[in-house]
């Protein structure tokens, strides 16, 4: 049970608030002179309609310089008939409500989508990333909620939470530049106007840069944010180093997919690339569209947002996409993208493929926000859109819908549900340079593709004259089910974001039907229903890893196995594939090489007996003393080498460990090396005896035998907790404040705590309860724990390096008052519980008590960050794990092998040790396993729906 006690700062909001009325438009808008004044509230209705003309501009600079992003919102300016790229758009004064710039207003969102925007929405918090500072957000909310009524959401009631890109909520980045406050008023005030019984999580960037901005990200997932909105972006490149930060299973991520159309030709010349993080395929990519609303507020029609028209650079914003151009994992479309019907009209192949769901961006409409930070003339009100709108709104209406629900990829619950009656399927329109009209509509047979803007439109051929379409108009044109530009379509009420009931998978074949016990085959598994598969077992063993080819198709490596048949199954969610006569696995038992035919030993010569010599007098010697046994532990098994030292050893007859003779060799008077026997698990006493005598105790004669390694625990962040091999399970978390970081184990493997990020903490097996800070007010967010070697204790360490003990465990110091450039990760305690370390992002070690240096990377260019560590079982060297499985090693640690050079599914996120430090566990982000020396692979959570990410290994 959590001993935290009290409610979580960020207190739940239970206000109703009445959501009357739509605005009546056909491209609704209001020119500047019809606003209405700061707070009187949304307008009643007239009865006269307006003409007026407006063009959109985009908030930030539209073409982001390299290693940076750019915002993605637009305005809707005023202007006259006249000025080139203007737009008229109609007022018809006879709605309910009216926004205070004529843009859409709160309850038109919520009537044109079908949604209950004041319905409860218990333990979600969605996130909004930005740059800069935005130092008048508060106020400016205040001003939005007072106007349409809506409930207060500020900081002091705990419903808005400011941080800086690393948690702290008073080192905020530097004011505002270039438009970022106006994103951010955008984003805040869309979050709480669509789910106003959600938290909002603001988290500020220091700058726009792709590092920070990615930081960032990482932070709100570390806070505990449900739904994380991105509502920016630049061009894709490869070898990202900060795609790892958009992947937070559990965790909805949506990203913004553009304001510049397909390949973003609406700056005049083709980028050929889609926007990241958008075209990461572990976020939820959100397109654009125009949305026209009847007079109840109904939706009347919805188009892919293009305000240009056919044929036309007028710059004035398109919602972004197009296919994926980068060979990399991260941009490969998911299985649950490439089984949608007719995904070869696409063209993408096995590239991912931006949006997989849109939502009103259109500017000229727009949604009426307020702001008045960094926006020169534009401050106060303002119509303001982009897919910097869409982004937020589906990131809130996931949070109404309960969060991701423990899909650990939430993007395949949109895809689960395509065709169906929770979304509107839109079928008009496009994001490229033709908006989905036929060749000749567009440029009268012409291939625009050929005219120096390079590849603006996907109806037609990158090159040649062919006045036909090509085989992948659906990567920018609109049509019947999904594609590039509107995805799986807009949201009609929440159940596009429930996770779906899934139909039982079937077996049908398997390729090869049999290998060998110690596994390694990979077999190709035929049937139906895979797209959404979540494990593959042989048996009851999980393969070693799975990959999903198509809904019929997948391939996965047997795990180790006894010889015999298995049922090979497949699990989706809760449903498995029944067990039938196709999916029969033979384990292979290896050949036995023929015993060789005995051969009778000769028989021995006879030795005549030598004379016998007198023996000498025996010299006097001195008892013998052992001093020291290094190494002073070892496996159950034996076989370890040991020197043994001290004095008057040389005339050693017997060296025991216990009870136990060894064999050994005497090196001089003060060493001895000896083959530890095998033993059970615990400490006994190495003993020399001599003619003069037996090595009395003396303190540095222990030996501790080790339970060999076999099982494992690991941890999800929401707080699920999954036992593999030896290791007992003892039950897991219910609902939590916040996401677990951290994890430790008891002495004998019999229970284990957990941590959260408020520093709550949880007790199972024989764990027992020493404090918590879960009352206390944090300046960081906990990160890691460990436990004392009795069990009698424990440590927290925070993401600024400061330390909270309880029970037994020990203050040796830490690094709160220090300025640290990068953050604490992991720690990890010193065997004998006198001391511990702490290892920061970038490898920098801090070591306190009786902890050594061993080595750290704090000046080594890393390619990804260190993400966790673990001590040798003698506590003299450690290992560093990096996020794309690097392994560095120090002092006596041994390398025993790294995925440095393997392409992960998800990143590695922790590390263990095995018991008798000659190998060691990765996990990673979906809980798989990598096991390398002589730690066991046990099973895995690669293949199964977790409750959040894993964050957390722990050896028994």
């Amino acid at each position: 049970m959590k001993r935290t006690g009290g409610a979580s700062h960020r207190a739940r909001r239970r206000a109703a608030v009445a959501a009357a009325g739509a605005v009546l438009v056909s491209l609704l808008g209001l020119p500047a002179a019809l606003a209405a004044p700061a707070g009187s509230g949304p307008s009643a209705a007239g009865g006269s309609s307006t003409v007026a003309y407006g063009v959109e501009a985009p908030v930030c600079a539209p073409t982001p310089a390299a290693g940076q992003a750019t915002c993605f919102a637009a305005r809707r300016v005023p202007a006259s008939a006249s000025t080139p790229g203007a737009r008229p758009y109609v007022i018809t004064r006879n709605a309910l409500t009216q926004g205070p710039h004529g843009g859409y207003t709160p309850a038109d969102l919520a009537s044109a989508y079908g949604f209950d925007p004041t319905a409860p929405a218990p333990g979600q918090t969605v996130a909004v990333v930005d740059a800069y500072d935005d130092p008048t957000i508060g106020s400016d909310l205040g001003v939005f909620d007072s106007y349409y009524g809506l409930p207060a959401c500020t900081i002091a009631n705990g419903c808005l939470e400011v941080v800086g890109q690393t948690g702290s909520q008073t080192a905020l980045p530097a004011a505002s530049q270039n438009g970022w406050a106006s994103e951010t008023s955008l984003d805040v005030e869309t979050v709480h106007a669509v789910c106003q019984t959600c938290n909002v999580l603001l988290v500020e960037a220091d700058s726009p840069s792709d590092a920070d901005l990615a930081t960032a990200v990482d932070e709100a997932a570390a806070l505990g944010a449900t739904e994380i909105s991105n509502s920016y972006g630049g061009p894709e490149y490869p070898n990202d180093p900060y795609a790892s930060a958009y992947s937070h299973p559990g965790v909805v991520i949506t990203a913004s997919t553009g304001d510049s159309g397909y390949y973003s030709y609406d700056t005049g010349t083709s980028a050929g690339t889609a926007n990241a993080p958008a075209a990461f395929n572990t976020v939820v990519a959100v397109g654009g569209t125009s949305l026209t609303l009847n007079s109840d507020g109904t939706r009347q029609a919805e188009k892919v947002w293009n305000g240009n028209g056919p044929g036309s650079y007028a710059q004035a914003g398109a919602s972004g996409g197009g296919c994926d151009t980068i060979a990399e994992s991260e941009y490969t479309a998911p299985a649950w993208q490439t089984s949608v019907p007719d995904w070869a009209s696409t063209g993408c192949g096995s590239e991912r493929l931006p949006a997989d769901i849109a939502a009103v961006a259109d500017p000229n409409t727009g949604f009426d926000t307020y702001g008045t930070t960094d926006c020169g003339q534009f401050c106060r009100w303002q119509t303001t859109g982009g897919t910097s709108l869409s982004s937020p709104l589906i990131a809130a209406m996931w949070a109404l819908a309960g969060g991701a629900r423990g899909v650990t990829d939430p993007a395949r619950t949109l895809y689960s549900h395509l065709g169906q009656s929770g979304l509107y399927d839109v079928v008009t329109g496009g994001n490229g340079y033709c908006d989905g009209e036929s060749p000749s509509t567009c440029s009268a047979g012409v291939n625009p593709n050929t005219t120096g803007h390079g590849v603006v439109d996907c109806g037609w051929p990158a090159t040649g004259s062919a006045a036909t379409a090509t085989a992948d108009t659906a990567a920018c044109d609109a049509r019947a089910g999904y594609d590039g530009a509107s995805g799986v379509g807009t949201p009609a009420g929440l159940g596009a974001f429930a996770a779906a009931t899934t139909t039982a998978p079937a077996v049908t074949a398997l390729t090869p039907s049999s290998g060998p016990t110690a596994g390694g085959t990979t077999v190709t598994v035929s049937g139906t229903g895979f797209s959404a598969a979540t494990a593959v077992r042989f048996g009851s063993a999980s393969a070693a890893s799975f990959t999903v080819s198509s809904s019929t198709s997948l391939s996965a490596v047997a795990p180790a196995g006894s010889a015999g048949t298995v049922d090979v199954t497949v699990s989706a969610g809760a449903a498995t594939s029944a067990a039938t006569s196709s999916d029969v696995f033979t384990y292979l038992a290896p050949a036995l090489a023929p015993a060789p035919t005995p051969t009778p030993a000769p028989a021995p010569a006879p030795t005549p007996a030598p004379a016998p010599t007198p023996a000498p007098s025996p010299a006097p010697t001195p008892v013998p003393v052992v001093s020291g046994v290094t190494p002073p532990s070892g496996p159950t098994s034996g076989a370890t080498t040991v020197t043994v030292s001290g004095s008057g050893l040389s005339g050693a007859t017997t060296v025991s460990f216990g009870s136990t003779p060894a064999s050994f060799a005497v090196v001089s008077d003060t060493t001895i090396t000896a083959t530890a026997p095998a033993g059970a698990a615990g400490a006994v006493d190495v003993t020399v005896t001599t003619p003069a005598g037996t090595s009395a105790w003396s303190g540095g004669d222990r030996y501790t035998y080790l339970s060999p390694p076999g099982g494992y625990r690991l941890a999800t962040s929401g707080g699920e907790v999954l036992s593999y091999g030896s290791a007992g399970a003892y039950g897991s978390t219910g609902w939590l404040n916040k996401p677990v970081v951290g994890m430790a184990s008891t002495p004998d493997g019999g229970g284990y705590w957990l941590a959260a990020s408020d520093g709550g903490i949880f007790e199972f097996g024989d764990g027992r309860f020493f404090g918590s800070l879960g009352n206390i007010r944090l300046n960081k967010p906990i990160v890691a724990m460990a436990s004392t070697p009795d069990g009698g204790g424990y440590w927290l360490a925070a993401s600024d390096g400061g330390i909270f003990e309880f029970g037994d465990a020990r203050f040796f110091g830490s690094l709160g008052n220090i300025r640290l450039n990068k953050p604490i990760v992991a720690m990890a305690s010193t065997p004998d519980g006198g001391g511990y370390w702490l290892v920061a992002s970038d490898g920098g070690i801090f070591q306190f008590g009786d902890a050594g240096f061993y080595g750290a990377l704090g000046n080594v260019a890393l390619n990804k960050p260190i993400v966790g560590m673990a001590p040798t079982s003698h506590g003299t060297g450690y290992w560093l794990v990096a996020s794309d499985g690097g392994i560095f090693d120090f002092g006596e640690a041994r390398f025993y092998g790294s995925l440095g050079n393997v392409t992960l599914n998800k990143p590695i996120v922790a590390m263990a040790a095995a018991g008798d430090g000659g190998g060691y566990w990765l996990v990673g982000a979906d809980g798989g396993i990598f096991s390398f020396g002589d730690a066991p692979y046990e099973g895995s959570g690669g293949g199964a729906a977790l409750n959040g990410s894993a964050v957390a290994v722990t050896s028994t």
